[in-house]
């Protein structure tokens, strides 16, 4: 039996201010599931998914605080 190997990685980081997962397969179609709470952010990880043909999984949830992007 001939197993494919799927190149992929997944990453958990949980702090006091937030709850963040992250999944990407780097052999995908490009479908994505981001919701990180900022929008412009979103909008970006979901055009290098599109374009890169990357399946990509983020969610921030329990933000304790506000986050900003200097």
């Amino acid at each position: 039996m001939n197993k494919i190997l799927q190149r992929k990685a997944k990453v958990e980081r949980k702090t006091k201010e937030t709850n963040i997962s992250c999944e990407v397969l780097l052999d995908g179609t490009g479908k994505y599931d981001i919701q990180t709470g900022i929008g412009f952010l979103d909008h970006m990880i979901e055009q290098v998914a599109r374009h890169g043909l990357i399946r990509s999984e983020e969610h921030t949830s329990e933000l304790q605080s506000p986050m900003y992007l200097v």
